[in-house]
């Protein structure tokens, strides 16, 4: 096959295991009342839960209850089925919706077994009782955390609203720092450090825009099921479920395979996961252009809003693959790691919330320290031939010649005669995709001419962005490549070229 359609040259992922824990700045990995994560259409207002015979129930300020089977949303070790969904982890019908005559209160009372954990908002505190059969526990409570005041740590309560206790950790809801604090183990001694923080990314924060699969604005109501951590946010009109994982990821180390740094990715863009020890071997889809991508490799599924992604390689430092074209609008969502052993065990990675935009043009470019040596080829002067013929230091480019650069994150294309565009994993089966949002290119800070932009029959997330070198470029040993899509730019790559002696 041609050069340009392989993803041989791409790359792949990683596995370790350790008993299951919430870790700080998670996503949620679930979300009910909300076809996505980044929606919050007026459909619930829930202020209240609790769960019993299987069945978790949510009081909305409308006056209603509603009924959801637990066993309609998947386990986090659950293997999920390819079924065409955006978000097979979100929204969830209720099982039956019911009028009610009383408003529901907040939930600021937690008991589990013989512990007892109080929210008090007036002095900006929770009382816990360890035990209440102990003979003081009439007196005084065994902890007191919160009331203190001055900088925002893992110790501070500003207007704890809800709590919850599930056998073995203390969940507290605060309202006015737009999170959630949450202690592993029932804490002893007054005003110990929380050792989770759920709705912002560390301790010290307080913001109410943090990303939406993870945001919590106002955590009404907690309830845990000794797993799952169901919080009710009525202000963002939804239930986040939050889950325990084996195995920590973090957003950043989610990337444009191309430019290598994170931040909101396109439709259909080529992304590399850089997480150490998730899988112990090595392992590369079937490579010849004709065959789909596979959505696991060496027992390594990812999954965005409960998809399962195409993969293109895994190996012990890393996995790489495609996000899906068919993004259907949204602007965030919620990612995470399975992965399974060779004896059946499963494991999962914390989810981290990912950032979509229509555009995340970068260059594909060989490793080395930034700017890195472009992914070039010399054009093929016959427009029927495909450009094979690699830009080195040993066939170098020239002024006045066209280049074919290799990009990624380009976003959508359509093949002008047949229509056809592209699906992730899936070789192009249009002739030449027209990229739909126009390309501008500079070398060395100089506008230089575009001629096209296209995603070539056979290929799987590769463009082919053709630019002309000037004849008249300024000599520069190596100058610098880069490409815009209105205001966002790729990376920099450098390129070797050879002037005439004159």
């Amino acid at each position: 096959m041609p050069f340009p359609v392989r993803l041989s040259f791409f790359l792949a992922f990683a596995t370790a295991t350790w008993s299951a824990e919430f870790r700080s700045g998670q996503a949620a990995r679930a979300v009910l009342g909300q076809s996505s994560f980044a929606l919050h259409e007026n459909r619930i207002t829930p202020t209240n839960l609790s769960i019993a015979d299987g069945k978790l129930f949510v009081a909305d300020s409308s006056k209603r209850v509603l009924t959801y089977e637990l066993a309609s949303i998947p386990d986090r070790t659950a293997g999920l089925a390819d079924d065409g969904s955006t978000c097979s982890l979100c929204g969830f019908s209720p099982a039956s919706v019911t009028e009610q005559s009383v408003m529901p209160g907040i939930a600021r009372v937690s008991a589990s077994g013989v512990s007892v954990a109080v929210t008090d908002p007036a002095t900006r505190r929770v009382l816990l009782w360890r035990d209440t059969r102990s003979p003081t526990a009439a007196l005084t409570p065994d902890v007191t955390l919160g009331g203190i005041k001055g900088v925002i740590n893992a110790s501070t309560l500003v207007d704890p609203i809800s709590v919850a206790l599930d056998g073995q950790r203390l969940f507290i809801g605060d309202a006015a720092l737009h999170r959630v604090l949450l202690w592993n183990s029932l804490p002893l001694t007054d005003d110990q450090p929380a050792d989770v923080v759920l709705g912002q990314s560390d301790f010290g924060a307080s913001s109410d825009t943090f990303e939406d699969p993870g945001r919590i604005t106002r955590p009404a109501a907690l309830l845990s099921d000794g797993n799952n951590l169901f919080v009710a946010d009525p202000v963002n009109r939804r239930v986040l479920v939050f889950s325990p994982s084996d195995l920590a990821l973090t957003a950043s180390a989610f990337v444009n395979s191309a430019t290598l740094t994170p931040g909101p990715l396109a439709p259909g863009t080529l992304f590399t996961l850089n997480a150490p020890n998730l899988a112990v071997t090595t392992q590369a889809a079937l490579d010849d252009g004709d065959h789909d991508l596979p959505t696991a490799l060496g027992g390594v599924t990812l999954v965005l809003n409960g998809r399962r992604l195409k993969l293109i390689s895994v190996s012990p430092d890393e996995v790489c693959g495609q996000l899906p074209y068919d993004l259907s609008g949204i602007n965030t969502g919620s990612l995470y790691a399975r992965v399974e052993s060779g004896e059946g065990q499963v494991s999962t990675s914390n989810p981290v919330s990912i950032e979509f935009r229509p555009t995340s043009p970068g260059i594909l470019a060989f490793a080395g320290s930034e700017p890195r040596s472009g992914m070039l080829l010399h054009a093929e002067e016959s427009a029927a031939r495909r450009s094979t013929n690699p830009v080195t230091s040993a066939e170098p480019a020239k002024p006045g010649q066209v280049l074919v650069v290799l990009a990624s994150g380009l976003g959508l294309a359509t093949d002008i005669e047949s229509g056809a565009r592209p699906v992730a994993g899936r070789p192009y089966p249009g002739r030449k995709g027209q990229v739909l949002s126009p390309i501008r290119a500079e070398i060395s800070g100089t506008p230089v001419e575009v001629l096209s932009a296209t995603l070539p029959y056979g290929s799987i997330g590769i463009y082919e962005v053709r630019v002309l070198v000037p004849s008249d470029l300024p000599p520069d040993r190596k100058p610098k490549l880069t490409i815009l899509q209105g205001e966002v730019a790729s990376n920099t790559v450098t390129f070797p070229i050879a002037y005439k002696v004159q």
